[in-house]
């Protein structure tokens, strides 16, 4: 007579697969965790609040000390978790003609992404803020503050 709950044996081969192919999933699991993190992470360091920390902040009409150098344009309240990042950076050799000359240019829609963006949140000149960059119009630092923003993909230097 037969027993009728007889177990069968997995063969040494095919328990070995399995816990290969477990270790596998569970490095690939670990690993896909980790990057997340790593990318989580990164995407706070780029948050552009952060990079203005330490600058000095100016309402439109307001001016600095220095009147040339490299200077960056934004929007008051603009959410820097947004894809979209409201920045505008630009040189002037005399800050106070170039913030008019570029308001004015708004006005006139020559620049029609920025006018554009401004009827769409509903913000005024006075929601108009600038931030100096840098106190000499070196071209290097130019574009180097264009990358950190991200002014050319993400903001207003397209």
């Amino acid at each position: 007579m037969n027993e009728i709950n007889k177990g069968t044996s997995i063969p040494v081969w095919a328990l070995s697969l399995i816990i290969i192919l477990f270790i596998i999933g569970l490095v690939v699991s670990i690993w896909g965790a980790s990057s997340v993190f790593k990318f989580k992470k990164e995407m706070e360091s780029n948050d552009i609040k952060k990079i203005f920390k330490n600058k000095r902040l100016l309402k439109y009409g307001d001016e600095f000390e220095n009147k040339s150098g490299i200077y960056a344009l934004i929007f008051n309240n603009f959410n820097s978790k947004e894809y979209f990042w409201p920045i505008l950076i630009f040189k002037s050799s005399n800050f106070s003609e170039t913030t008019l000359e570029i308001v004015n240019k708004i006005e006139s829609k020559e620049y029609k992404n920025i006018e554009d963006y401004m009827n769409e949140k509903g913000l005024k000149n006075e929601d108009i803020r600038f931030i100096e960059l840098e106190i000499n119009e070196d071209q290097n630092k130019f574009k180097y503050w264009i990358k950190k923003t991200k002014a050319d993909t993400r903001g207003f230097n397209i």
